[in-house]
């Protein structure tokens, strides 16, 4: 079955900034959902990502930009909802939770 919300994330090396982020979504109190992670390019290595979780997916790209990333990032997903984000940003627990429904209630 297909996840319910695919989370976007285009990053250019942040190692340290990039995990914590993905931290921040496996606490989330909604389960549903996968991590696709766009490399774009980076001189770091990133490929930690591919044994944090079975729900992420991590691509490796020539470096393009973030729009290049995040449209790489919506062709892989395969939620019912696409929500992008920011590899340094984080995430509350609840967010997952209270965007889907929001979503579905409109």
């Amino acid at each position: 079955m297909n996840p319910l919300i695919s989370v976007n994330i285009s990053c250019f090396d942040r190692h340290s900034m990039l995990k914590e982020c993905i931290e921040s979504f496996l606490s989330q109190t909604f389960r549903d959902f996968e991590i696709i992670i766009v490399d774009d390019g980076s001189t770091e290595d990133l490929t930690f990502v591919t044994v944090m979780d079975p729900r992420i997916k991590y691509f490796r790209q020539e470096h393009g930009g973030m729009a290049k990333g995040l449209n790489l990032a919506m062709e892989k997903s395969v939620g019912k909802y696409i929500m992008p984000f920011g590899s340094d940003d984080l995430s509350l627990p609840t967010l997952l939770q209270e965007t889907f429904n929001v979503l579905e209630a409109n």
